[in-house]
């Protein structure tokens, strides 16, 4: 399995628009995390990132 495909792929929010409500919503429950990176704006699902990193 290559390296790119073991990584999760965040789920990003449009360049320059508001991120879905349904991402916040997320994010706010604490069931995924966001994350700025530059002007983009990343919503990591913890839960998933830590069963495929570990």
């Amino acid at each position: 399995m290559s390296e790119q495909a073991r990584k999760p792929s965040p789920t990003r929010a449009s360049p320059g628009g508001r991120p879905p409500r349904h991402l916040q919503h997320l994010a706010g429950q604490g069931i995924q995390r966001d994350q700025k990176h530059g002007q983009e704006m990343y919503y990591i699902n913890e839960a998933l990132f830590n069963e495929l990193a570990g």
